[in-house]
């Protein structure tokens, strides 16, 4: 099948928008999605996100996993596990 972003509700944007840059460039960016910051970087998240969670069934369509994960980044559900996943890495012996 085919995805079509804005038959999700997603608009186009060009790909600078979501550019990656540098370690802290690519921090904030990943914070200002996960703390509701709205824009092309949180929309790149969602259908990314709503996809996987689709094929790893837990959704009924692509656009349920959408919000699926937007319901999780707004609960701030996502942020919780990705603090999770900072303290485990600093936890980790090197």
């Amino acid at each position: 099948f085919r995805v079509v972003p804005g038959e999700l509700g997603f608009s186009p944007a060009p790909i600078d928008a979501i550019a990656g840059g540098d370690a802290k460039h690519n921090a904030r960016m990943i914070c200002g999605v996960l703390a509701g910051v709205t824009g092309p970087a949180r929309d790149v998240v969602l259908l990314n996100s709503g996809a996987a969670i689709y094929v790893g069934g837990k959704a009924k369509s692509i656009r349920d996993g959408v919000d699926r994960a937007r319901a999780a980044i707004d609960a701030g559900d996502a942020r919780q596990k990705l603090d999770a996943l900072v303290e485990f890495g600093r936890s980790v012996p090197r």
